[in-house]
């Protein structure tokens, strides 16, 4: 309890709100240092290596990374992968996915229109590509 001739406490100082500060990407330059990373990448016309996504597909592969196998691997659901490579359904011709040694082999999931799940079938998977 203070009384009539003590000091009164200290009222605390309002802060002033935050304000909203625009991000800056890249390195942080003054014009002196050379020009700065942002403005530079808006102004580049020619795609450099490292830079992702590409602006174009000028010189990517055509085929996905990997080689040709040396034999015929298959295997089913619920086996154990041998090989590190990209995997597919024999009667598929789109769908991969890539298994390394170790992994399991997943079902294949019937999904409806909505993605909503129907079930899932055992199937067999090939070796398409080693990687």
């Amino acid at each position: 309890m203070r009384r009539w001739y003590q000091p009164a406490p200290p009222q605390p100082t309002p802060v002033p709100a935050p304000q909203p500060v625009r991000p800056q990407y890249g390195p942080v330059a003054t014009r002196d240092e050379g020009t700065p990373l942002a403005d530079y990448l808006k102004t580049a016309a020619v795609v450099k290596l490292g830079t992702w996504p590409p602006a174009t597909f000028i010189g990517l592969g055509k085929q996905p990374l990997g080689s040709a196998p040396l034999k015929n691997v298959s295997g089913k659901t619920g086996e154990q992968c041998k090989v590190h490579g990209r995997y597919r359904r024999p009667d598929v011709e789109k769908a991969e996915l890539i298994l390394m040694p170790g992994d399991v082999a997943p079902y294949w999931l019937q999904l409806g229109p909505h993605v909503e799940y129907l079930g899932r079938q055992a199937v067999s998977w090939e070796l398409v590509a080693e990687l």
